[in-house]
């Protein structure tokens, strides 16, 4: 049997974050939010265990590698544009705390 994956969903816009947890919420992964948007109605979601926000991508890579390290995080999964493109950016770094969706060594 699969032990449940702790996944990291980065991005700013509700609909596409609950159209993630609604194809993989069957895993019974335990899901955490970070996201720019206040008012992302994804963080009402039974699914997700903690939302936290983050105002600018300055010192975003010490936030992200605070929450992995707390929770024990399995896979960092952006879903919007600019937040791949940030975690592409940096997935060198990132890398060496959790697994970055896209990555050649993805647990998924």
């Amino acid at each position: 049997m699969q032990s449940n994956k702790s996944i990291l969903l980065i991005g700013y816009d509700a609909n596409l974050c609950l159209g993630m947890i609604y194809c993989l919420k069957s895993f019974h992964h335990n899901f955490y939010l970070l996201t720019m948007n206040r008012k992302n109605a994804a963080k009402f979601s039974k699914f997700i265990r903690k939302t936290y926000y983050y105002n600018s991508y300055d010192h975003l890579d010490d936030q992200i590698i605070d929450i992995i390290k707390t929770h024990k995080i399995d896979l960092i999964m952006p879903y919007d544009e600019l937040e791949g493109r940030w975690i592409r950016e940096n997935m060198e770094l990132l890398s060496k705390y959790s697994t970055c969706m896209g990555h050649r060594d993805s647990i998924f």
